[in-house]
């Protein structure tokens, strides 16, 4: 509809705004919580750890039944507020991806570690 169409325009991301459709049709959304009343409390440790564990088994669930690669990077992996920064706001706003990527990392190296 309209909204879904303005929500696209509006959207930070280049990748959203070229597929032209609600993103709502082609991701998967993962909500970390914060601290209630507050959309921009801190994250904690262990959401960061859950959600990278999650991340990777959803990766690894793709390919298997898809046969695609999502690269979980910058580009594929969007903060609600980079998707609709128009409406209200979301504790996505709080999570630092940095943080995110580089425990996705973390977990990868432990993998290939406990795998030798």
């Amino acid at each position: 509809g309209k909204d879904d169409d303005r929500s696209i325009a509006w959207s930070t991301s280049k990748l959203v705004r070229s597929r032209r459709i609600n993103p709502n049709r082609y991701t998967i959304s993962i909500e970390f919580e914060t601290r209630p009343g507050s959309w921009f409390s801190e994250i904690l440790p262990g959401q960061y750890l859950a959600g990278a564990s999650l991340l990777l088994a959803l990766h690894k669930w793709v390919i298997n039944e898809y046969g695609v690669s999502v690269p979980l990077d910058d580009t594929h992996v969007l903060k609600h507020c980079e998707i609709s920064p128009k409406h209200k706001p979301c504790c996505g706003a709080a999570i630092n991806k940095t943080r995110l990527f580089h425990t996705i990392e973390l977990l990868r190296q432990d993998a290939e570690n406990n795998n030798k």
